[in-house]
């Protein structure tokens, strides 16, 4: 069965950045004809991340370039990101964070869940 939506949290999009992986681009190529989306409240936490004058700052400041060219959907609301991806259905959603303690808590809902590896591949 085909993946019609995958819903992408700031860990993934941090850590792929920060490893020189371009999560959108992994997912674009690994779950081809998914819709990919990031909520308004990811775009938030990488602006107040990207003001930090850190690695991680950085990695948040290249991700919003990447969501400037336009390939991702941005929905949802600016509530923190964990609130709004347990609030959608598991049906047809597949999410990605590497942020351990909601991927346990998404996995226990009975949704599908993957992590972003350090070599760039989806677990």
């Amino acid at each position: 069965m085909a993946i019609s939506e995958v819903v992408v949290d700031t860990s993934s999009i941090i850590f792929g950045m920060q490893n020189r992986k371009n999560i959108f681009g992994i997912l674009e190529s690994e779950l081809s004809g998914s819709r990919i989306y990031i909520s308004k409240g990811v775009v938030k936490e990488l602006k107040e991340i990207s003001a930090e004058h850190t690695k991680r700052g950085r990695a948040a400041l290249a991700s919003l370039a990447v969501l400037r060219e336009g390939r991702v959907g941005i929905k949802g609301d600016t509530k923190m990101p964990d609130e709004w991806m347990h609030s959608l259905p598991v049906e047809n959603i597949t999410f990605v964070t590497n942020d351990t303690d909601l991927w346990r808590r998404l996995k226990r809902q009975g949704k599908r869940v993957l992590k972003l590896s350090i070599s760039g591949k989806l677990l």
